[in-house]
């Protein structure tokens, strides 16, 4: 039987397990793991951030101020939001040449909006704000949408 590797607590001393469950993960530590465990982290910045908060908290709102932060930002964002990263966000704004995929406007001076799949989460294109919110509100019905174009034809005397 293989004997399981134990560390002591640099913080509290108690001889632990010495796995990432009980140590954070550390690149630079002995055994890639934190000398203290991770209930002696949680209390040390329990303790430590009200004291630090002024400082943290000034240098969040810089470093998001710069460009590598807003980049950072809308990474994050795009990731969690529709699966996809910013360069690949990029990438199809150059495609599509910075132009929405309904009405052929110039992205920029709006908030171009990434247009995806309700139902299975799929990125379709990039639009304007207005033609993604058109979309939104026929509830990307096409029937519902061919009905609207009968109707501005009917009452806006043809295409």
């Amino acid at each position: 039987m293989q004997e399981e590797k134990t560390r002591i607590c640099s913080k509290c001393g108690i001889i632990k397990l010495l796995s990432p469950k009980y140590f954070y993960k550390d690149k630079q530590a002995k055994y890639g793991l934190h000398p203290s465990c991770k209930e002696c982290n949680a209390d040390y910045r329990k303790e430590a951030y009200p004291r630090n908060q002024a400082r943290i908290l000034a240098y969040s709102r810089a470093y998001s101020q710069t460009e590598r932060g807003k980049r950072g930002h809308k990474n994050r964002y795009l990731k969690r939001s529709y699966g996809i990263t910013l360069e690949e966000y990029e990438s199809l704004r150059e495609i599509q040449k910075d132009k929405c995929s309904i009405c052929g406007r110039i992205l920029t001076g709006s908030r171009p909006h990434l247009d995806h799949n309700k139902k299975n989460g799929i990125v379709r294109n990039i639009l304007y704000g207005d033609c993604n919110t058109g979309l939104g509100m026929f509830g990307e019905d096409i029937n519902i949408l061919k009905q609207a174009i009968q109707y501005l034809v009917r009452w806006n005397g043809g295409i």
